[in-house]
């Protein structure tokens, strides 16, 4: 049960050997070259390479969503 309410709340993916929750971000997933399954320590790389047309569009999508951040604190001075 916990783990369904950590899915909710926080960006991540299912163990691909474990099934275990692996919590990341976009942020870290375009920044980091590996992530590791906090259940069974499996280590996953990140070929950016291979993955650049998915890292191109994560990274703008994370500036977009640091514009809307942006004009949602827009006070009109």
């Amino acid at each position: 049960m916990m783990q369904n309410m950590n899915r909710d709340k926080v960006g991540g993916f299912s163990c691909p050997v474990c099934g275990g929750f692996i919590p990341t971000s976009m942020e870290e997933l375009v920044t980091s070259s590996s992530l590791v399954c906090p259940v069974c320590n499996l280590q996953l790389t990140i070929d950016k390479a291979s993955s650049q047309k998915a890292m191109e569009a994560m990274n703008k999508v994370m500036d977009a969503q640091k514009n809307v951040e942006k004009a949602s604190h827009f006070d009109g001075k």
